[in-house]
């Protein structure tokens, strides 16, 4: 009876992906290629490690940062303008590592479990929460890094390239959310 079962669940699942065919032999071909295609979904446990292990070491990079920006400031001779810098460079490591972090609860989520217990704004459903999450840090951290750039200007050079090109990417993804969220509704 479990072989008839097995053989039942795999009919079912080679009909729901329409590669079944009434043939019990050609069934039986079937079902180790279903499960493995079922199982390659865990292939996605090394997105997700991976992810949250890059940011974890960014934290620990930031972490690091403030430290030593923190040593820095208690020199009498380190500048203001370097500790601006410094602090913003530290809100880098973090943001990135703070996108990192979602992309591998939202690969988890979404590939693997998804009964985590989450905030609601981690919570995705759909790749396209993932990516929606995604590009408004995107955003964020394009902006931390064209302050810093700002921040770095010893006007010699001219940043209206920079700044044009950054402005061109925020516009873009502004857009796509735009249209996105219009063809949504």
């Amino acid at each position: 009876t479990r072989m008839r079962d097995e053989d039942e669940e795999a009919k079912e699942q080679a009909q729901s992906t329409g590669i079944y065919t009434h043939d019990e032999n050609t069934g039986r071909f079937y079902r180790p290629i279903l499960r493995l295609i079922s199982a390659s979904r865990y292939l996605f446990a090394l997105a997700v490690l991976s992810t949250f292990v890059a940011s974890i070491v960014l934290l620990f990079a930031g972490t690091r940062s403030a430290i030593m920006m923190l040593i820095g400031a208690l020199n009498p001779l380190q500048s203001t303008p370097l500790l601006r810098t410094q602090a913003l460079e530290i809100v880098d490591y973090f943001l990135v590592a703070l996108v990192l972090y979602v992309l591998s609860m939202g690969f988890y989520q979404l590939m693997l479990r998804d009964n985590l217990d989450m905030p609601a704004w981690l919570r995705v459903a759909t790749p396209g929460h993932m990516e929606r999450h995604l590009l408004g840090v995107i955003v964020t951290v394009i902006s931390v890094d064209a302050l810093i750039q700002v921040a770095n200007w010893d006007r010699s050079t001219n940043l209206l390239g920079y700044g044009v090109g950054v402005a061109a990417v925020i516009a873009a993804i502004t857009f796509y959310i735009w249209v996105h969220d219009r063809h949504a509704e």
